[in-house]
């Protein structure tokens, strides 16, 4: 009597049907898991994005100067956006107005006891400009850009603009002026949105670098060795003040828009949270710089450029700069006959509660 083979294996026909089955699920299954995930960094992007506001008018409320506080935006060459709570710690002259007075620029600092809010990677917040807010060609305004900067941004219609803090050369003292940002500033005391002020600040957001630092005047104010800069701040200003040679000469170096340790920054009202490859996408371009994780690049492939420049590398065929930033401003806002469907999220913030409020189209 023949007994049954207990060591029986599958057939060949049985293995092809078990892994058609198992391509069939994953299939199905991938697609819905990276949705899911998406949907998740998305839903944790809105919350911090959220929370970073929130965090800065907070301080506003419980300032002890009653200066100004403000949530301060910058992107990193590792594709993190982060969302500083920072202070007014006083006001410098820097440079000269129109009409041959001093250029009074309010200086702030990052808050010790608040901590930085970080946005999952891949997701940023462009702060919207509007008409007649950035530079128009004198090289010394908010968002000025070099002659060799192919940034172009519209001096007719308002532009959605980045975070440019990352995209300079760390190792020289003067090079602030490649830095800009933006920042939702509130009303020390009250907590109320600032609409009034139009006049770009700068923000102190220290270089890694330390070579510049071992001469005069880096080497008497030492705000990467501390974690009080508003004090080395508050002291260079009241220095400044009974020292005119001071201020016009040493001050601007360490604070003011040249300066490497800071960023050119003005107060906005409007956020737009997007996808960073969701953006690559749309504007035609290839991906995303492997050494910034934006469309930002420097003249080499996958390099960081030490100026705000758009990766021409990116892109394929001519490349024409204003059309890139028309592009964007045009998927933000879901506009124009050949744009993109998009999932930005639009934001203005309240005047008196400080709340981030979802414009819906």
């Amino acid at each position: 009597m023949n007994k049954p083979d207990a060591h029986r294996g599958f057939t060949l026909v049985e293995l092809l049907v078990v892994i058609t089955i198992f391509v069939l699920l994953l299939a199905i299954a991938v697609p819905s898991f990276s949705s899911l995930i998406y949907s998740s960094e998305r839903a944790q992007a809105e919350n911090q994005l959220v929370t970073g506001l929130n965090q800065a008018r907070s301080a506003a409320l419980t300032s002890e100067s009653t200066g100004d506080t403000a949530a301060v935006f910058f992107f990193d060459n590792n594709g993190r956006l982060r969302i500083v709570t920072c202070v007014d710690a006083g006001d410098i002259p820097d440079g000269v107005n129109p009409d041959g007075g001093p250029r009074m620029r309010d200086v702030f600092v990052p808050v010790a006891n608040y901590p930085v809010v970080q946005l999952p990677r891949g997701w940023s917040v462009r702060g919207f400009a509007p008409v007649g807010t950035v530079d128009n060609g004198s090289g010394s305004g908010w968002y000025d850009r070099n002659n060799t900067s192919n940034r172009v941004l519209s001096s007719t219609t308002g532009n959605w603009v980045f975070p440019e803090t990352a995209y300079y050369d760390p190792t020289k003292g003067n090079e602030g002026r490649s830095r800009q940002t933006f920042m939702i500033r509130f009303q020390g005391g009250t907590g109320v949105l600032r609409t009034d002020v139009s006049t770009p600040a700068v923000v102190l957001d220290f270089s890694p670098a330390t070579l510049f630092r071992n001469g005069a005047p880096w080497s008497d104010y030492r705000f990467d060795s501390t974690d009080r800069p508003e004090v080395l701040v508050r002291r260079a200003v009241a220095r400044a003040g009974a020292s005119s040679t001071f201020a016009k000469n040493d001050l601007p170096k360490l604070l003011g828009d040249l300066a490497t340790d800071t960023v050119l920054t003005r107060a906005i009202t409007e956020l737009a949270l997007y996808d960073e490859n969701e953006l690559a996408g749309a504007i035609g371009a290839r991906g995303l710089n492997n050494a910034t994780h934006s469309i930002y690049g420097g003249s080499r492939v996958n390099s960081a450029p030490t100026e705000p420049r758009i990766d021409q590398a990116l892109f394929g065929g001519s490349f024409d700069a204003a059309a890139v930033n028309q592009r964007i401003n045009e998927w933000i806002l879901g506009v124009g006959e050949d744009t993109k469907p998009s999932d930005v999220r639009l934001y203005t913030v309240d005047r008196y509660s400080g709340q981030a409020r979802e414009v819906l189209p």
